[in-house]
């Protein structure tokens, strides 16, 4: 969001009203929304599985179309949601999608016969001055949906409590780190850091390596901790395909308002 709000302000964009969090129902203020000329979707992780929320900012994206707005639906995961002839006009009336892998991409296309673009999350775009946090051979972040795991004597970083900064630079000097969670993995690629991923709830983390064609391991949703130490431990054999991903998310372009506004 602090890369979006950037951005969006860089081209001369005010922003009337930010809604942040992942609720049922976000609220917002509907003067600000009636007097709005476009409405921006930061989708991340929610748009899957047809769940209430993914519906209500599909449903509100065509509303503002239907009153004239652009509307953009931007760093969205895609996944499992319904093709109804309703949700798939609304999608191809929305003026630019943009995804953050190829799964999603793909599944847009075939499922709602919709095109988007590839950017990686803007997450990756937020500039991370370098600050020496020391020497690891392994660090230990968040897992999705079940516990986290926490060697003894390993250092550990969570998304939720740590800053950015902190959590890339701590990645800068680790050799070797283990997560379940999507922006955590974003981190460990911003710091260039070898990384082994569990899976999570959707196609995201896969999606990402498929997108730069490289073959990295990673940990089925069901592994277990014995499993992850394993796979942890052969991540350096494995370090011409981390440097292939690095370098391919530098040089992708990023999503920049710049070229889709008109």
């Amino acid at each position: 969001m602090k890369y979006l709000h950037t951005n969006l302000h860089e081209n001369d964009c005010k922003l009337t009203q930010s809604v942040w969090g992942n609720i049922q129902t976000p609220q917002f203020e509907p003067r600000n929304y009636l007097d709005a000329d476009m409405v921006v979707v930061n989708g991340e992780g929610t748009m899957h599985s047809g769940r209430p929320l993914p519906m209500f900012y599909i449903n509100l994206l065509a509303d503002a179309k239907r009153q004239g707005k652009k509307t953009y639906l931007i760093n969205t995961v895609w996944q499992n949601m319904p093709s109804t002839p309703e949700i798939n006009e609304s999608l191809r009336r929305i003026d630019y999608i943009g995804v953050r892998e190829v799964l999603s991409q793909q599944e847009l296309k075939d499922k709602h016969g919709v095109d988007s673009h590839v950017h990686m999350d803007l997450s990756y775009n937020v500039p991370v001055e370098y600050e020496d946090k020391g020497q690891h051979d392994l660090v230990v972040g968040k897992f999705f949906s079940r516990n986290d795991w926490r060697p003894t004597g390993v250092p550990t970083v969570d998304i939720f409590k740590d800053s950015w900064h902190d959590i890339v630079n701590i990645l800068r000097g680790t050799r070797v780190f283990v997560t379940g969670r999507h922006h955590e993995l974003y981190a460990a690629c911003k710091a260039r850091c070898p990384f082994v991923f569990l899976q999570g709830n959707t196609h995201k983390n896969e999606g990402l390596l498929k997108t730069a064609d490289v073959e990295i391991p990673y940990a089925r949703i069901n592994a277990t901790n014995n499993d992850i130490r394993k796979i942890a431990s052969m991540a350096y054999q494995h370090m011409d395909q981390y440097e292939k991903l690095f370098n391919f998310m530098e040089r992708h372009p990023k999503l920049d308002f710049s070229n889709i506004l008109d």
